[in-house]
């Protein structure tokens, strides 16, 4: 291996990629001379960023203890991984389960806890911060958001002493989705988790979903 800008099998190599930023501590790399690719070994990083030319985000790799690389994760359509559905990009992940092998390997679409493990403050909702949304959430106040041109309003309620959140879709004929919690909390995963955005869950339209006041 070699030619990524690493200490590859001991051997200082040439950079090819400069650091423009960080996001959470992560290094966003811009390409050199050319170059447009990650590298396959990082030089000192346990993982890197790439952003698309408009800055949102396109691409992270994660990197073990020995700098190789053992994740990336990409943020694009994926027909395989969507119905074959050509329209809306989704975020998913290649395993990289031996060194040096940079086989294409088949694509998992991202989970939950590895959301939450890579992606904090890289995937970023419009117009607000997601945490301060998801906060909201869990108080069961009232917030209105756009997402692929249908506006939504989320609200919670009390019923029987049982605490709910409610979905409605802002439109001719939208639906209404409901989540039951308890008498304690609101169902904030449940709603999170739930794929009633065309097949996706709330964490993978996150960079896609504008806040909007009403």
């Amino acid at each position: 291996m070699g030619g990524r800008g690493t200490f590859a099998i001991g051997n200082n190599v040439d950079y090819t990629c400069e650091t423009i930023d960080k996001i959470e501590g992560v290094k966003v790399l811009s390409g050199k001379n050319g170059k447009h690719g990650l590298p396959e070994e990082s030089h000192s990083s346990t993982a890197y960023i790439k952003l698309k030319p408009d800055g949102t985000f396109y691409e992270m790799r994660v990197y073990d203890e020995n700098h190789y690389l053992i994740k990336e994760i990409t943020c694009q359509l994926e027909p395989a991984l969507n119905n074959r559905e050509r329209k809306h990009n989704m975020v998913y992940i290649h395993d990289y389960l031996e060194k040096d092998n940079f086989e294409i390997l088949p694509a998992h679409l991202i989970m939950k806890e590895e959301y939450k493990n890579f992606f904090k403050g890289v995937l970023s909702m419009k117009n607000g911060n997601v945490q301060e949304f998801v906060d909201h959430i869990c108080y069961g106040d009232e917030l209105w958001f756009l997402y692929n041109g249908t506006k939504y309003f989320l609200e919670g309620w009390i019923e029987n002493d049982i605490l709910e959140l409610v979905l409605y879709e802002m439109k001719e004929n939208g639906k209404d989705y409901k989540w039951k919690g308890d008498d304690n909390n609101y169902p904030v995963e449940e709603f999170l988790s739930d794929r009633i955005f065309d097949g996706k869950t709330f964490w993978e339209i996150e960079n896609d979903i504008t806040w909007v006041d009403c």
